[in-house]
């Protein structure tokens, strides 16, 4: 080969490893609002926390879908009053998403949350209490949940 087609050759490599670079840099790096969002979490603030949380949860462009992250989140959130928090918990130890399946501290994050008026956990206990689920029973109890 001759020095100029060597030449052309490097100049190809480095401009395809600097695209490779870019585009990975684009790809795995958050955004300027992730970014935001993970520093107010980082700093305590439940409603970033919660969502944080739902970012992991879901997993959107910028966050790869990650329930031991989503996990984690929702627990400083739900530690923090956060009703949501305490359902989005609730419905994970239901489903075994992140952690092991656990119907006790399902009721327990469900209950939390039911107790400060959300809704969908009021909803999704009274069906519990209603159907039996997890040794729970009581059809007075769910209807007053549900109503």
């Amino acid at each position: 080969m001759e020095k100029e087609e060597k030449r052309a050759i490097l100049i190809i490599i480095v401009v395809i490893s600097c695209i490779i670079a870019l585009s990975w840099w684009l790809f795995f790096t958050p955004s300027k609002e992730t970014r935001q969002y993970m520093k107010a979490a980082a700093a305590g603030d439940a409603q970033s926390q919660l969502i944080l949380g739902k970012m992991y949860y879901y997993g959107n462009y910028d966050i790869k879908q990650n329930y031991n992250e989503a996990i984690k989140w929702f627990m400083k959130a739900a530690e923090q009053s956060i009703a949501e928090a305490q359902f989005r918990l609730g419905h994970m130890y239901r489903h075994g998403k992140g952690v092991s399946q656990d119907f006790y501290k399902a009721i327990m994050w469900y209950t939390e949350a039911a107790n400060q008026g959300y809704t969908e956990a009021q909803y999704d206990l009274g069906e519990w209490y209603f159907l039996g689920k997890g040794n729970i029973k009581g059809l007075s109890k769910s209807v007053r949940l549900v109503q």
